[in-house]
């Protein structure tokens, strides 16, 4: 067979087309070639050098082509404690205030404790409520003053009655119910409550000291002054104690707001370091003598002025400063009384997580 020039051509033209044909990518289907060749595994195309990168003209798995999403873009929903369970104790400086100038209240020491409960909506913002009990000293005192009253002797003539007092100290312990309503807004460990509080008082107990009174007595009918006579109960006293107690039944309102540092103790608990106060901006006007029961007479170290005779029924009332009168008359001493307090808390918190639905 002789070979000729244009036979070796034609040869040589069909490897080259099949080597050609070899080198063309092929995936088992009729490719459409309005079909773009870009990838979007990767959502940035700032990351690439150009639109003739080799990530951009082959597709590593074009079944999953653009549906992968960035996971720097998905939002994630912060978890939170959702129910918070406080146990606390505090002490500081509380008692009454007033805003007469007749008595000065001198705010001692204050200590409470109670349970709190803190529902949080979201990470930042909740709601909380509890009860406590708080108790609180403070002393007070009266300067001199001095007063009048009339009564009838056994044979029926009246008698004028007049006294004065050097000055009165008295310590006063009151035992409160504490209800507050708050909103609380969180921050990492930080935690801040503020809102309203309502006072309920238990009881108020005090002991009262008065110094140097003097009792003088006249008969108008006769134009007679009396001014030492123990049958009659005038006289100088150098001393005189006296205690008892009585109930409110108003309420304090009260402003109220405390600030929390939380120290985590596991995974849940953590213990609670911070400080508080309490302002009532809605004060009460305290109730006058309770009742008539031989408590609430003075007791004098050296006699009592309370049976010297039954004829001359010689009974010089005591009541606590906060009364609204003082003696036998209707002079009012304390109006608009406030309870305010502010100092330290330390609780214990037991939290929990969000309800699964």
């Amino acid at each position: 067979m002789r070979i000729t020039s244009k036979y070796i051509f034609a040869q040589c033209a069909v490897l080259m087309i099949a080597l050609l044909l070899s080198c063309l990518p092929y995936d088992g289907m009729a490719r459409n070639r309005d079909q773009g060749t870009y990838t979007t595994l990767l959502k940035d195309p700032k990351m690439y050098t150009g639109k003739a990168s080799w990530l951009y003209t082959y597709r590593f798995f074009p079944e999953i082509d653009g549906r992968l999403v960035d996971s720097s873009k998905i939002h994630i929903p912060e978890e939170y404690f959702q129910h918070r369970f406080q146990f606390y104790a505090q002490g500081g400086r509380a008692g009454f205030e007033c805003n007469r100038t007749e008595v000065d209240f001198n705010q001692r020491f204050g200590f409470g404790c109670g349970f709190l409960y803190n529902h949080f909506f979201n990470p930042h913002w909740g709601l909380k409520i509890g009860a406590g009990l708080t108790v609180a000293i403070t002393k007070a005192a009266l300067g001199e003053y001095s007063d009048d009253y009339y009564i009838h002797d056994g044979e029926g003539d009246v008698v004028n009655y007049s006294y004065s007092v050097g000055s009165v100290h008295e310590d006063l312990s009151l035992y409160q119910l504490d209800f507050p309503l708050e909103i609380t807004y969180q921050k990492k460990k930080f935690n801040l409550g503020f809102g309203m509080k309502v006072g309920a008082p238990i009881t108020v107990n005090y002991d009262q000291k008065a110094d140097n009174i003097v009792q003088t007595a006249y008969y108008p009918a006769y134009d007679i002054q009396v001014d030492e006579s123990w049958v009659l109960g005038c006289g100088k006293f150098e001393s005189v104690i006296d205690g008892s107690s009585y109930s409110q039944s108003p309420v304090f309102v009260m402003a109220t707001a405390d600030f929390e540092w939380m120290i985590p103790v596991g995974t849940k608990n953590a213990i609670g370091v911070g400080i508080f106060g309490d302002y009532t901006f809605c004060g009460i006007s305290p109730s006058s003598r309770h009742n008539n029961s031989p408590n609430s007479h003075l007791k004098y170290k050296s006699g009592t002025m309370l049976s010297v005779s039954k004829d001359v029924p010689v009974n010089l009332y005591s009541e606590s400063l906060l009364a609204t009168q003082y003696g036998r008359t209707s002079r009012r001493m304390v109006s608009n009384l406030k309870f305010n307090s502010f100092g330290i808390r330390i609780s214990y918190c037991i939290n929990a997580r969000p309800d699964k639905k």
